[in-house]
This record gives structure tokens, sequence and C-alpha cells, in this order.
């Protein structure tokens, strides 16, 4: 059954990335929270079909803890899920991603409409400047950014340091950031299958980072998302 119902999830997820991101396309031209509007109804798609096809579902933690005002989002990347529930829960808002995605079609087109971040790795010192230069911009404008600084997706039962470029951005910027953990890498895996279940996502309060060094941004931070994984994962 299970690798039935995975199966089954792939045509609506392709279909909802087709739909959604050629719409992002189209109307690239109009304000970041029209897009963002647009990509929130992709997260509501893809969540919903996942409900349905694999019966996997979430429940949210910490939803008042989201401010009005732009922000940086750091969290664990264990799966697809996140990058879909996040532009839900944190909209409007775009990401930071390896410029890679913006290469594949239809998907890359729609990430590109709203204006992530896009790195080459590759690129050393470059890469957080173009980091620091333009998630200063983002956030300006009211665009919240949304970073994994775990650098990809890694298995449930990894724990790598946390990169320091979101905490580098948040040192200049002084904005807040919203930390949040999840335990979705148990049902969404980096896999072919889909398990069924629950996916827990807990959201904490902002972090104010007015006058704290990025080095002691990242540890708080990182302190917060390890131990709450640990919290989740002894509760299953």
């Amino acid at each position: 059954m299970i690798l039935i119902r995975s199966i089954l999830f792939w045509p609506g997820y392709i279909f909802s990335i087709v739909v959604f991101c050629s719409l992002l396309t189209i109307f690239f031209f109009i304000p970041q929270r029209n897009l963002s509007f647009i990509s929130g109804l992709l997260a509501k798609s893809v969540l919903g079909w996942l409900a349905i096809s694999c019966n996997i579902r979430h429940e949210i933690e910490g939803i008042e803890n989201i401010p009005e005002e732009a922000f940086i989002a750091m969290g664990n990347h264990q799966s697809s899920w996140e990058t879909s529930a996040c532009q839900l829960f944190f909209n409007p808002a775009t990401w930071v991603a390896k410029r890679e995605l913006l290469w594949i079609p239809i998907f890359g087109w729609g990430l590109w409409a709203i204006k992530p971040i896009a790195l080459d790795r590759s690129a050393g010192r470059k890469a957080i400047e173009k980091l620091l230069k333009q998630g200063e911009d983002r956030l300006k404008n009211g665009i919240s950014i949304i970073i994994f600084p775990e650098g990809t997706r890694i298995s449930p039962d990894e724990q790598p340091p946390f990169k320091v470029g979101a905490s580098l951005l948040a040192a200049r910027t002084g904005v807040q950031i919203v930390p949040f953990a999840h335990d979705a890498g148990k049902y969404w895996t980096k896999g072919f299958l889909k398990h069924p279940g629950t996916i827990k996502i807990v959201i904490g309060k902002p972090i104010d980072t007015k006058g704290m060094k990025a080095d002691e941004i990242n540890k708080v931070v990182e302190a917060w998302v390890r131990t709450t994984q640990d919290k989740l994962n002894q509760e299953n």
C-alpha cells in the first residue's frame, strides 16, 4: 500500500508544480506579495495532495511566533516537504537556494520569479557577498528569507554544523531570526517511498540579533533547532 500511495503521489505533485510554477513565471512582473500568494497556493496544493494520497499530515506549534515584519527563518532540512510547507507558514518569503535549481524547467522558472538568492556554492566568498547584498535588499523590501543552514537535505539522524551565512546576514541587518524544527524526514524520505504519519513542525520565538556577532547567533539558533529536534524524536 505504501508503494502504491507513493506512486500515486507523484503525478499530482508534478501537476501542481507545472500549474503554479507556470503561473509564477507568467506573472513574474507583479508585486512580490502577490507572487507569494501563488506560491502559497502551490504549498496548499502539495500538502493537501500529500494528505490524500499518502496519508501524511502535519501539526504546527508556534504559528503565533511569526512576526509581522520581515525576518530570517532558519531550520533543519530533511526533505522536500519543508520547501513546500515553509511557503505556507512564512509568507511573503523567498529562499536562499542552489543556483542549479534555477536550471530545472518550469520549477526553476517559478523559483526565479519569487526572486531567490541563488548561490554558486563553489564561489566561496563571492557567494557570501551575494547573500549579504541581496539578502539585505529582500529584507528591506519586506520579504522574509528562508535558509537551511545545514546546506542540503540530510537524514533525520544526521546533525552537521550550521553554516554561518544566515547568521552573517542577521548580524549585518539586525533582523529577527525565527528558528524552526521538524521531523519530516521520517515520512517524506530522501528515497521514493512516502510513509504515512503526522509531521510535526515547531516554530520558535523570534531571536533578537541586534548587537550579536554572527558566531554567537549561529550557536544560539543551532542549539534551539537541535534541542527541538531531539524532543520531536523522543516523542515518536
